[in-house]
């Protein structure tokens, strides 16, 4: 199973959006990790309050990771996991980005990815697909009837 970490603003999940549909194209298990969002230490601090917006896209459908398949990739959270981290790096499956483009993750099988995936060279054979799942809902600005 792939597992894609959501997080950021709205350009950063749609290409995480991107990267998953992706997955599901190539015929791979995948899932959305959406908790990135329910993190009390992502809402507070130096980091701008984000929320998940792919919500409001309804032509989107994705299917979101348990608690339980992610703990089977990454371990658990908090300090216990940390420890088991460094104890037994071996039975982690998390992929950090840290380039713009990893063509190698397109053959992962059991793995957590975190990053943005902002290339487009991940999933430039599926735009037509992309385009027609993400489209923006009308406004209720009457602003926007006038243009």
């Amino acid at each position: 199973m792939i597992i894609i970490e959501v997080a950021g603003g709205l350009g950063n999940q749609l290409q995480q959006y991107a990267l998953y549909r992706k997955f599901v194209r190539i015929g791979k298990e995948a899932r959305l990790d959406i908790s990135w969002f329910q993190d009390e230490a992502n809402k507070s601090g130096g980091v701008t309050h984000r929320k998940l917006e792919l919500s409001y896209f309804d032509r989107l459908v994705y299917e979101v990771c348990t608690t339980e398949e992610k703990e089977e990739l990454i371990g658990r959270t908090g300090v216990i996991g940390k420890l088991q981290r460094k104890i037994f790096p071996s039975t982690v499956h998390w992929f950090h980005e840290n380039k713009i483009y990893h063509p190698e993750i397109l053959t992962f099988e059991n793995m957590y990815l975190s990053g943005y995936f902002a290339c487009e060279k991940y999933y430039a054979d599926i735009l037509y697909d992309l385009r027609e799942k993400i489209q923006f809902p009308k406004s209720d600005n009457p602003l926007n009837a006038q243009m």
